[in-house]
């Protein structure tokens, strides 16, 4: 049996602090599970209810083990209605960049955002996402959930030194701002990084002051003040596939 003390400890997992140092992240409902043992990472520790159980009916072996009333499984689980089943993973560790394009978000908040990106990335091949550290964190439950198994698949990093490790990398940056090149104008190159903005406020002075840095941007003829950093992802990087 898991103590209460070690139940109190994998709920204290939904934040950010506690991840980081213990290395761990909470993968909630069978989905996501699914999707991260197809990416052959194997959980620490699953958590299940009886009903769970009966229907999926599997639990990977060289793992620790609890079935668990509801009530507890609503302690550790991040959602208000948790579906069954909440698994504790070690991070996966960065390893290093994959050949080819890359997206760098630069201070994104949004947990839904970020999972939506990792999709795009995920669905058109581009291998690796980089963020900065005041983005939100990759492996909180609402990313890991709003990517749908992405984020197990693409290459992720959290870069302490975002701005040099950008101004630093010999693939071209490309900027997505509203004043740059029309995208179907643009060729992209075979490799690229392409930077996103905050969410409001956007690209900042830093970036865009970026040497040889080059402004992309995607033409509309609407009233709307700006697309959401999500659908401008899946826009330019459909663009992309387009011409690869």
């Amino acid at each position: 049996m898991i103590s209460k003390a070690k139940l109190k400890f994998f709920a204290s997992l939904k934040e950010r602090k506690v991840r980081q140092d213990a290395g761990l992240f909470l993968v909630d409902g069978e989905k996501t599970f699914r999707e991260a043992l197809k990416a052959g990472l194997r959980p620490e520790v699953v958590f299940y209810t009886d009903a769970f159980m009966d229907k999926f009916g599997y639990i990977p072996s060289g793992s620790e083990y609890q079935e668990v009333s509801p009530q507890y499984l609503e302690r550790i689980s991040s959602l208000r209605s948790p579906e069954g089943i909440v698994a504790v993973f070690p991070l996966p560790t960065a390893g290093n960049r994959p050949e080819g394009p890359a997206f760098w978000l630069e201070g994104l908040q949004d947990p839904g955002n970020i999972g939506a990106i990792l999709r795009v990335a995920d669905w058109f091949g581009i291998p690796s996402v980089f963020l900065s550290k005041d983005c939100a964190d990759p492996w909180q439950p609402k990313v890991v959930r709003a990517s749908m198994g992405s984020v197990f698949k693409v290459h992720i990093q959290v870069l302490p030194d975002f701005y040099q490790d950008l101004a630093k990398d010999p693939f071209p940056g490309l900027l997505a701002d509203m004043d740059g090149t029309p995208l179907q104008a643009f060729s992209f190159p075979q490799n690229w990084n392409l930077v996103f903005g905050k969410e409001g406020s956007g690209l900042s002075d830093e970036v865009l002051h970026l040497p040889n840095a080059q402004k992309i941007a995607i033409p509309g003829d609407g009233n709307a003040e700006s697309l959401n950093v999500g659908i401008a992802a899946g826009i330019i990087a459909w663009q992309y596939f387009q011409t690869k």
